[in-house]
């Protein structure tokens, strides 16, 4: 069963447009190093679906070998039909993926319920890896309804959903419903913004775009859920909708996601073509919200990540949680280990 925090990590590129793998390889360090449970390649924050094949195979394989199974490992192989997904998958079935995500096509979109439930079925049927079902209706222009991810449940290969459709009704019943069919299949709340809406629901965990730039608070959120500390979800929901704050700084999420990382010194805001990688005027302002949330987050993130187990020594002149620069007031601070951090 899956649990936790997913982050659906992006995908880095140089000025040339290619993969750049060491910035890739230190951003899953620092998202694992934060507390993570797992990262999602090749999803919408990763640009899956502008890749080539070649680039996802390179990325799959690149990935599994940076987090040698510290943390679970899923991979978008969304595509246009049923046919180029299973090619995806034999491409795919050989590296150590814990699952496969997918949409529905997104292309051509797919009227009916029985219809989605017998494209799901076939992918499944077909996979050599567990299956998870993702629901982003803003792209896929189609709604998996909530009793139609209940039958997939049933699916022996189908292990989970990640539902990013924003609309807390949906989210409350696609948790009652398929837990009732299915109590051992993992729900996933795509939308973060109503993660402490559904804080007293049986929900298995969370898939936020923004644990890319603030993992800690995306952990200290879920942990707060699961100890039924709905104080702290609080105080987390409300610093990670701040973080919402860069989304209309640049023309799309993910090149905003990547202006800020940046500035953090972790690879460069380059975006696949056609769309805009963040223009200059569009940095100015995301560095003004970077500024911002940065100066407030070195706070939150010691106190969300309060009694997980990781090192927080300094390197190369940052803190390892949430990396953020360490002057020498606070890093007089800041413990060895969390379990010298105070609320």
């Amino acid at each position: 069963m899956f649990q936790g925090v997913i982050v659906p990590i992006v995908t880095f590129f140089d000025k040339n447009q290619k993969i750049d793998f060491p910035a890739q390889k230190a951003h899953s360090e620092f998202l694992i190093e934060n507390g993570v449970d797992a990262i999602f390649i090749m999803g919408s924050a990763g640009e899956g679906v502008c890749l080539c094949d070649e680039d996802k195979v390179m990325l799959t394989e690149k990935t599994a070998e940076f987090i040698r199974k510290r943390v679970k490992l899923l991979a978008g192989i969304s595509q246009e039909s049923t046919t180029r997904c299973k090619r995806l998958m034999d491409k795919l079935k050989d590296y150590p993926v814990d699952a496969f995500v997918v949409t529905l096509p997104y292309y051509f979109p797919i009227s009916s319920q029985e219809s989605i439930r017998d494209f799901f079925t076939e992918i499944a049927d077909y996979s050599p890896k567990p299956i998870f079902v993702y629901n982003i209706p803003c792209f896929t222009k189609a709604i998996i309804a909530p009793e139609t991810t209940a039958k997939l449940s049933l699916h022996p290969n189908i292990v989970g959903v990640k539902d990013s459709y924003p609309d807390l009704s949906h989210a409350l019943k696609l948790i009652r419903e398929v837990k009732k069919a299915n109590p051992e299949f993992s729900v996933f709340i795509g939308e973060e913004s109503i993660v402490a809406s559904l804080a007293k629901e049986n929900f298995d965990g969370i898939v936020p775009i923004y644990g890319n730039i603030f993992p800690g608070v995306t952990v200290g959120l879920f942990k707060g859920v699961k100890e039924k500390d709905y104080d702290m979800v609080s105080r987390m929901q409300a610093e990670l909708n701040e973080a919402k704050l860069i989304l209309p700084c640049a023309d799309t999420f993910y090149a905003a996601l990547k202006g800020y990382l940046s500035l953090r010194g972790t690879g460069t805001p380059v975006v696949l073509s056609p769309v805009r990688t963040a223009t200059n005027e569009q940095m100015q302002m995301i560095k003004k919200f970077f500024d911002m949330l940065e100066n407030k987050k070195i706070n939150t993130t010691r106190e969300c990540l309060k009694n997980i187990h990781c090192h927080l020594e300094p390197v190369d002149g940052f803190s390892r949680a949430d990396k953020l620069p360490l002057t020498t007031s606070r890093q007089s601070r800041i413990g060895k280990t969390t379990a010298d951090l105070v609320f």
